[in-house]
């Protein structure tokens, strides 16, 4: 839509008047130097600033978030209790108590600077214990504080509770150093008996000193006559608080293949961090280690009776009602293990980042994980029943009907409009299995006729102070019935889009590392169309000569049925950035040299406009090269975290995403000016209804459907 100034309708008028009161052929042919002007002024405003633009909005789709730190359930199964942490201001984290069944929020307090904390409920559901650098005790069912320890410089480990609930057991660590194991009265606070106060002076010769005293993991057996505690050292104590504190130490051979000089001392149960404690119905000790070993103790004898291996290590263990067995949370699954012999009776998964916690209650299980949701599974049923959290990646349907959700863990939702659920697609999962990777960048994109869906996986390592791509994976699913069409290894997974006619499927990565920049798979098939000849990767491992130069992609856009790719040499600098066609290499057009770190950079849909944002402003070419407009005040703050370039399907407005959260901006194809701003923190996903809405996401609002109408 364009809109004219007044001024321009009457230059129109005039110019139509002149030309009118002269014979065609003359008019044509031989142009008074007014009408040449006239003319040129009337081409001029042919092309005037395209419309101002608002927005409204028409959809919210938010699912439940309840917390994205560790978790705690009530005995009877009533009340969870949530730690929310705030990642980008801890001041602003919160411990919240919810109904378990509904979600319904009961009370809310504030937990600054809370990491890596403990929710503890008492076996009545009265009391809730919260374990950081104080220990906090709440009425569970009001919020209402009743004590709170705030040593200072100290942190406290782990928390039991007496069966009865009269008493709790601390542990805490005191400078890093010096190690406290105290009961109080559970309901004011009051110390009435101490563990161990080691002597300074005494280390190497106090039995509970260096490997035994950092507790980690406490329990008490149900006649409460009993104190186990694992340390961060491997090492497992049971001590008889009413008996003048005897202990016993329990060892074992180590079994892990990197164990503590203490354990191949002979002198731990465990070769690492003791994170799980229990006792069995039978009066048996289980205990579980980050070296990977679950080990069930005969008590009197010290003897080992049982041994599982879990090579992700243990972080946390439950038993289970009704002599299920115990669960047992061991690195991104949860795992049943049957007693009283520890055999395997079957796996939960569908978290994609370390669980953190994890709680029952009768037959529901309830875990929180790394990758920020909270799952509620059936223990007979095996997955998840529900999932909550924020969503991390998101894509809406053309026409705006069906949106595609993803939580941070291994699922897609697909939802309706109105957020409503209407089906589950599973397996979106990271390619590589190696324990020092994690995901660094996911995607999401529907079809043209949006009944398929896409997605990518990139993972990434760490070297030093700078992460690489490791691996990367597509994946295609029906979005009718939810079954996985195929998965298509090596497509690269930042961001995926499908061709206008949907036959064929584009995956971008513009990050250094292993993963190709660009790849085109067919997708009927899967069968590869096009790629690049080598990635970037740091070290220049992958530079075989002239005749395929390492390149650096910053950007690859459908022009048509082709992919037109936006590339830099592998070279320090400021390289000459080129558009090429994908299947033949051949360099369409040179845009000249551009800043090295970055930018993002987009192709109009017809090919006629090239825009590039980097942290020395906007630029829009032509598509021969020409350079149009650069805007030095829009910049990119924050070079390889915002992209790609989003243009509208008629190739008139693009707009960008912006992992700040900076309010989206519309710009014009045109000239790059800015035809309107969304007042909101978000961040823009792309164009749907032929380009008349725009989708967003946040944290805080979910994903957002916006209508773009003309300003008034």
């Amino acid at each position: 839509m364009m809109v004219q100034s007044v001024d321009a309708r009457r230059l129109r008028l005039l110019t139509g008047a002149l030309l009118c009161s002269t014979p065609y052929p003359a008019a044509m042919s031989k142009r008074t130097p007014v009408a040449t002007l006239l003319l040129g002024l009337l081409a001029a405003s042919a092309q005037a600033a395209p419309a101002k633009v608002s927005f409204d909005l028409l959809r919210t789709v938010q699912p439940v978030h309840l917390g994205s730190g560790p978790l705690a359930l009530s005995a009877d199964g009533r009340r969870l209790a949530v730690l929310d942490l705030n990642s980008t201001d801890t001041r602003k984290s919160s411990l919240v108590v919810r109904e378990a069944q509904t979600g319904r929020e009961l009370w809310r307090v504030p937990a600054p600077d809370s990491y890596g904390e403990r929710l503890v409920f008492s076996p009545d559901g009265q009391t809730l214990l919260h374990l950081g650098q104080a220990a906090r005790a709440y009425d569970a069912a009001t919020g209402k504080p009743r004590w709170a320890r705030t040593e200072p410089k100290t942190s406290y480990t782990g928390a039991i509770f007496s069966s009865d609930s009269s008493a709790v057991y601390l542990s805490s660590l005191e400078n890093w150093a010096t190690p406290h194991l105290t009961r109080l009265e559970s309901t004011g606070g009051a110390a009435n008996w101490q563990g161990f106060a080691p002597s300074a002076s005494s280390k190497d010769e106090h039995p509970m000193e260096g490997f035994y005293s950092r507790v980690t993991a406490l329990t008490l057996n149900p006649a409460g006559d009993l104190l186990a505690t694992g340390s961060f050292g491997g090492g497992l104590v049971l001590r008889r608080p009413d008996s003048n504190g005897a202990t016993t130490i329990l060892t074992d051979p180590p079994i892990s293949k990197r164990p503590t000089q203490a354990a191949l001392a002979g002198k731990t149960a465990h070769g690492g961090q003791v994170l799980g404690l229990v006792f069995a119905p039978d009066g048996s000790l289980i205990s579980g280690a980050n070296d990977g070993t679950v080990k069930r103790w005969e008590v009197a004898s010290g003897r080992r009776l049982a041994l599982a291996l879990l090579p992700g290590g243990v972080q946390a263990m439950t038993l289970l009602p009704d002599a299920q067995g115990l669960l047992v949370t061991s690195s991104m699954k949860v795992v049943q293990l049957r007693l009283p012999d520890l055999q395997e009776v079957r796996r939960f998964s569908g978290h994609v980042g370390q669980i953190t916690s994890l709680a029952t209650s009768g037959n529901t299980v309830w875990t929180s994980s790394q990758d920020g949701t909270t799952k509620r599974w059936k223990l007979q049923s095996g997955p998840e029943e529900a999932t909550f959290g924020r969503v991390k990646v998101a894509a809406v349907s053309p026409d705006g009907q069906t949106f595609a959700l993803n939580l941070g863990d291994s699922t897609v939702r697909l939802t309706d409009a109105k957020g409503n659920a209407l089906r589950t697609l599973r397996g979106f999962v990271s390619p590589s299995k190696k324990a020092w990777e994690h995901i660094g960048a996911r995607s999401l994109a529907f079809s043209p006729d949006g009944k398929t869906l896409a997605g990518g996986v990139v993972s990434k390592f760490r070297m030093t102070m700078e992460s690489y791509t490791s691996d990367t994976t597509g994946y295609l699913w029906d979005v009718k019935t939810g079954q996985a069409l195929r998965a298509l290894p090596g497509l690269p997974g930042e961001a995926v889009t499908f061709s206008p006619d949907g036959e064929q499927l584009l995956g971008v990565s513009t990050q250094d590392g292993s993963v190709p920049g660009y790849q085109v798979r067919r997708v009927s098939d899967g069968a590869v169309l096009a790629k690049p000849c080598a990635p970037f990767t740091p070290d220049r491992s992958n530079l075989v000569g002239p005749s395929c130069p390492v390149e650096r992609v910053r950007g690859a856009s459908w022009v048509g049925q082709r992919v037109r790719v936006l590339s830099m040499p592998g070279d320090a600098g400021r390289p000459a950035t080129s558009v090429k066609d994908a299947v033949t290499g051949k360099v369409l057009t040179s845009l000249g040299k551009l800043w090295q770190n970055g930018p993002a950079m987009g192709i109009s849909p017809d090919g006629t406009r090239v825009v590039s944002l980097a942290r020395n402003g906007l630029r829009v070419w032509s598509g021969g090269g020409q350079l149009l407009k650069t805007w030095p005040d829009i910049l990119d703050a924050l070079p390889y975290n915002n992209g790609p370039l989003l243009f509208s399907p008629d190739g008139q407005r693009f707009t960008y995403p912006d992992q700040t959260l900076n309010p989206p901006k519309l710009h014009s194809a045109l000239t790059g000016e800015v035809l309107g701003t969304l007042n909101q923190k978000t961040s823009a996903l792309g164009f749907v209804q032929r380009g008349q809405a725009l989708v967003t996401l946040s944290p805080d609002r979910g994903v957002q459907l916006w209508r773009i109408r003309a300003a008034k």
